[in-house]
């Protein structure tokens, strides 16, 4: 009874499926690395992930069917080897026999072992090689300490931690499980996170506006009741839509709209991390092991120190904007486990992934796809897999796929009908979309293997495919199983993005799947390694993993010093609103990069609703122009971003009437000739 147990523990985890896994990774690696930038990545992606699948599921099978054609020992021959301990030279060979067979286990247990401490080691070298190259500040673990002290430091410190860790994680998974500590633990700290990103002020930097324009312009272009038309193009989503009703309530009770924008945008970000600590605190059994996932989550928000300049508005687009709702429905899936999918769950979920499609396209088609396999899992017949309701189901799920991607353009029609009584384009609803990967197949170059997408993606692709096969060996497609799958397969849909447009820092957009992932697999490591099932190498080497992550608590100190000296200095933003709101008459019009935040501070509308004055200054659009130019036709006076003025041929009919400067952008308040 004590070796099943032993083994059931192994079975737990990615243990007893490393050699399909390493044979998987190892054809991934070699067909990615033959055609890296030779074809499109997306189309190297999808075939690179059905290879890895193929071969880990035909190793799978062989290594089982290997299983299957050893001698038998098992339930046929229990009477016999009863019989045979009742003499004692039978009872002499069998333990021969079992230290035999203990010692080939203790052999291959050495084996694996070792090829653990190697990993451990070339995880260490491959830190300390491939850091501090080239492209430093685009690097998904860049920490504080590695800009701060030599490599070889940094490396020692990272051993450290892991050391810690261990010892931490051993020692706490000996007590019963404490929820009131984990709760007084999470909360203060994911506050303090979701606090980084409450920027009420973002004109901190010139260069790293270039994202936070277009997105903030779109919250102002909403509040301001404009209809989202062919010149108001939603690049990253209909996000804006959320942000209607609770700023409007927040302006109510006496908050500006750029404080009430602020917020919400914090509350997003609060909103992600208590989804992810919700499913880790599901999960892991050791409070170790959550105290530490926890301080991993400080990664993404305080790795944006100073050095970092170009990431410091990246809060606006990928924290919370790519992975809120990924993480809500994970969450969502996770709690669902083992309940009933009745119709009232069903349509919860497809309402979660008609919102994620209206908040994010790119992520919602992931999600909605994330959710119709979580769906179909929960409805699906094991017991006949190939049958006409099975069929019935996949094509219930199908159109209830569909019907979240129409009631999210029902919506978007259903806002511009009120706003302006016009509709909007199926087309124009879908620009977002259509824009991301309609326009290039490759948009730049993917990294060489050694950078940091690889094992992200193999660990990825290594959980999708072990739990696929757990869930459907358990023939129960409402466990957790199920649940962490489809979690898994959110990541690898988010990947796509990232692939696409593979700078290192897009990989954060599976950030948050990879510790809902990685937290509870630490967990089942230590409660093997506890029952001795295995040795501590792999539960070293996942922590290893995760001390890259908690390091980045190394940067807290930089990053709030930075956020008191720039983006919370909301009062100076006021004061300069003030100023401008005195001189400015009403109804005037106004445009260019930063206007929207600014009348957004004076509590006005700007009037002119175009959004993303950094692409229109880039491509210099005719059509854009031409449509401003057209609402300067009849004005006496207009008030501009300096360099967005300078490109409009009806700027050459008025002069400047007073200028501005606030922390080095220069505005200006033109008057007719």
């Amino acid at each position: 009874m004590e070796e099943h147990n032993k083994r059931s523990g192994l079975k737990e985890s990615f243990y007893a499926q490393s050699i399909p896994i390493l044979l998987a990774s190892l054809a991934f690696a070699c067909l990615a690395g033959a055609l890296r930038n030779r074809v499109s990545n997306l189309v190297l992606y999808a075939a690179s992930c059905l290879l890895f699948f193929a071969v880990y599921f035909a190793a799978s099978l062989a290594t089982a069917s290997a299983a299957r054609s050893t001698p038998a020992t098992g339930d046929q021959d229990a009477d016999k080897r009863a019989d045979a301990r009742s003499t004692p030279a039978a009872q002499g060979h069998l333990g021969e026999r079992a230290t035999a067979q203990g010692g080939g286990e203790n052999r291959k247990r050495a084996i694996r072992e070792l090829a653990a401490l190697l990993a451990i080691a070339v995880l260490l070298l491959a830190n300390f090689f491939r850091e501090g190259r080239s492209n430093e500040g685009a690097d998904f673990n860049a920490s504080l300490f590695r800009y701060q002290i030599p490599l070889p430091a940094y490396l020692l410190l990272l051993a450290g931690t892991t050391a810690a860790s261990y010892g931490l994680v051993k020692l706490l998974g000996k007590s019963r499980r404490r929820p009131l500590a984990r709760l007084l633990a999470s909360l203060p700290y994911v506050l303090l996170l979701a606090l980084t990103t409450w920027v009420p002020n973002i004109f901190y930097s010139d260069y790293t506006f270039f994202h936070a324009d277009a997105y903030y312009s779109s919250i102002c272009d909403v509040l301001n009741l404009a209809p989202l038309g062919e010149l108001d193009k939603p690049f990253y989503g209909h996000y804006a839509l959320f942000f209607l009703l609770p700023c409007r309530l927040l302006h109510l009770l006496g908050m500006p709209y750029h404080m009430a924008i602020a917020s919400c945008i914090a509350a997003a970000s609060l909103a992600t991390l208590l989804a992810t600590l919700c499913v880790v605190d599901r999960l892991v059994k050791n409070d170790g092991v959550f105290l530490i996932a926890l301080l991993s989550l400080g990664d993404v928000f305080l790795m944006y120190v100073q050095k970092l300049f170009f990431v410091k508005d990246v809060y606006l687009q990928t924290i919370p904007h790519r992975v809120m709702f990924p993480a809500i429905l994970s969450a969502a899936m996770v709690l669902s486990c083992g309940k009933r999918m009745g119709k009232g769950r069903i349509a919860a979920f497809y309402a979660l992934a008609a919102l994620a499609f209206l908040w994010s396209p790119e992520t919602g088609l992931v999600c909605i796809a994330s959710v119709s396999l979580f769906v179909f899992l929960g409805l699906l017949d094991f017991s006949r897999p190939v049958s006409r309701a099975n069929v019935a189901r996949l094509a219930c799920c199908a159109l209830l796929a569909v019907l979240s991607v129409l009631s999210g353009y029902l919506l978007v029609t259903a806002y511009n009908l009120l706003t302006s009584g016009q509709g909007v384009s199926f087309k124009g609803f879908l620009y977002p979309l259509v824009a991301e990967y309609g326009s290039i197949a490759v948009r730049t170059p993917l990294p060489d293997l050694l950078r940091t997408w690889l094992p992200v993606l193999l660990f990825l692709l290594s959980a999708t495919a072990v739990f696929a096969g757990k869930a459907l060996g358990a023939r129960d497609g409402r466990g957790t199983d199920a649940a962490l799958l489809c979690s898994a397969v959110t990541a690898l849909g988010l990947m796509s993005y990232f692939m696409n447009n593979p700078v290192q820092l897009n990989i954060t957009i599976v950030f948050f799947q990879c510790i809902m992932l990685l937290a509870p697999l630490l967990d089942a490591l230590i409660r093997e390694e506890r029952n001795f099932a295995l040795g501590p190498a792999l539960s070293l080497l996942l922590l290893a993993v995760f001390s890259t992550f908690t390091l980045g608590n190394a940067g807290m100190k930089e990053v709030l010093t930075d956020r008191r000296a720039t983006a919370w200095k909301a009062r100076g933003l006021e004061n300069f609103a003030r100023e401008l709101d005195g001189d400015i008459p009403r109804g005037t019009p106004a445009f260019g990069r930063g206007v929207p935040e600014l009348f957004a501070a004076m509590d006005r509308d700007p009037g002119v609703h175009v959004i993303d004055w950094v692409d229109i200054m880039f491509d210099r659009n005719p059509i854009y122009l031409q449509h401003v130019n057209g609402q300067l036709k009849d004005a006496d006076r207009f008030f501009a971003y300096q360099d967005s003025a300078a490109l409009l041929p009806a700027s050459a009919d008025f002069a400047i009437e007073k200028e501005y400067e606030y922390m080095g952008w220069k505005f200006a308040l033109y008057r007719r000739k």
